[in-house]
């Protein structure tokens, strides 16, 4: 199987810490989610869904699962969430 050349965001100390220090001057009283809430605690009600990744995306995502102590349905709950989080800070 040949890998596809993907340009990706090289993350460093310096560069997190830029991002960390733009987050902290956002007044989060000017933060709408735009109905993105955080999980509940207790039972929830669970829909399922279902995915047609490739298996380059489905092995980048398991590289980046185990780096981080995840598993890859956590992981992709998480970009989710932080990915809509992110486009709600920008169009706010």
């Amino acid at each position: 199987m040949k890998k596809k050349n993907i340009e990706e965001k090289k993350w460093t100390e310096a560069s997190v810490e830029a991002e960390i220090e733009e987050f902290k001057n956002i007044d989060p009283s000017q933060v709408n989610f735009k109905g993105v809430r955080e999980p509940k605690s207790g039972k929830q009600d669970i829909k399922r869904t279902h995915l047609d990744l490739t298996p380059y995306l489905l092995e980048q995502l398991d590289d980046e699962a185990k780096k981080v102590g995840m598993n890859r349905q956590s992981l992709i709950k998480h970009y989710i969430l932080n990915g809509l989080k992110d486009r709600h800070l920008k169009t706010s």
